[in-house]
């Protein structure tokens, strides 16, 4: 759908995983495929969601971007602190039961590499995205919420969109709230950006 919608290509990477890939190894992924279609397409969209969410915002504040090749970045329910300083997760982790915190520090100390957890390529809440269009789309049922919206605060150029009662990654679910997120990504990829 969102291809013919957006009349768009559409290239879904499969990225390096922890524990035996870093975020150094998946940076260097990502920046391959972005580089080696630089020259077929005049705009690149980097989109992800939950841990793809993450990478995307992450490469945007790369050594890899420095030079603004992907603007557009689209982030569904991204984890963007892996540091997880933010006492509201445990409470939503707790009430929702979903993913241990405990098993998301051990994931960030495999996936940080020799960087430190804060480093915004690693937790992407310390980031700057002013010179970026940024969609961002989180439910208030999502572990992760807490965290994005903490990230639109600190960064209001984001287009933040929050969805009341929604899960984590619902907008792939085939519900009517996912049917207006949907709408918004294929609107923010047709427009001139």
């Amino acid at each position: 759908m969102l291809t013919k919608e957006t009349e768009t290509d559409l290239l879904v990477l499969n990225y390096p995983l922890t524990p035996k890939s870093n975020v150094d190894d998946v940076m260097r992924y990502i920046d391959l495929a972005i580089s080696s279609h630089l020259n077929t397409y005049e705009t690149i969209t980097l989109m992800g969601d939950s841990a793809g969410g993450n990478i995307s915002l992450g490469y945007s504040q790369s050594v890899y971007n420095k030079e603004k090749k992907v603007k557009n970045i689209i982030a569904l329910s991204p984890f963007v602190d892996f540091s997880l300083e933010n006492e509201e997760i445990t409470v939503v982790a707790k009430r929702d039961t979903i993913v241990s915190p405990i098993a998301l520090k051990d994931v960030g100390e495999w996936y940080k590499g020799t960087h430190l957890i804060t480093d915004p390529i690693v937790s992407p809440i310390n980031g700057d995205y002013k010179d970026l269009n940024v969609l961002m789309i989180s439910g208030t049922r999502d572990i992760t919420n807490p965290d994005t919206k903490l990230l639109a605060e600190k960064n209001p150029s984001i287009n933040y969109i929050q969805v009341e009662n929604m899960p984590h990654i619902f907008m792939l679910y085939m519900i009517p709230e996912s049917e207006k997120a949907n709408q918004l990504i294929i609107d923010m990829i047709n427009t001139d950006w």
